[in-house]
């Protein structure tokens, strides 16, 4: 697998975003990337790193769709 190093990045804002559902949607999808998580004033920062090529063009929308399934179970 080639392997793109160039992080990707989103914000969640922490008034939309439950902490607990992005750490549990990290969980989920750290088996094809790498993530870091950053919390700041209103942001919850989230970095994707070390993404296979061929994953890279929809990670970042996949995983934001799974972080809002993951709200909708939580509430």
């Amino acid at each position: 697998m080639r392997k793109d190093n160039e992080a990707i990045e989103i914000n969640f804002h922490k008034s939309l975003y439950p902490p607990k559902a992005i750490k549990n949607a990290i969980e989920v999808y750290k088996e094809v990337a790498k993530f870091s998580l950053k919390k700041e004033k209103r942001y919850i920062k989230v970095s994707i790193s070390d993404v296979d090529r061929d994953l890279r063009s929809f990670i970042k929308d996949e995983f934001c769709n799974y972080v809002l399934f993951l709200i909708r179970a939580i509430l």
